[in-house]
């Protein structure tokens, strides 16, 4: 799940009464049942904010994939040319003599 980084007023009071809650996982599991609850130990604009920088950052891996993969395929093309457009001939003219 996405969580937020500011807790909400119902998780910092749930905090201050269990010192013993650690970890996030913990808060969102004893605090408020499950991740489906996230949504009362988090501030809705900090939430937001997360899964914004989220979906910033798959866009740009996936530009950044597409953009390497494109670079390789411009090497290996300018690399293999002449010996890719002789065995197209060669299939050509193969394909005429038959």
């Amino acid at each position: 799940y996405v969580k937020g980084d500011e807790y909400s007023k119902a998780a910092l009071d749930f905090k201050r009464t269990h010192p013993y809650i650690e970890f996030d996982a913990d808060l969102i599991r004893e605090g408020f049942g499950s991740p489906e609850n996230k949504s009362l130990a988090y501030t809705h604009e900090s939430m937001n904010r997360n899964i914004l920088k989220l979906i910033t950052s798959y866009a740009l891996l996936v530009v950044f994939v597409v953009g390497i993969i494109s670079l390789l395929l411009e090497v290996l093309i300018g690399h293999y040319k002449k010996s890719v457009i002789k065995n197209i001939e060669a299939i050509d003219l193969h394909g005429l003599h038959t």
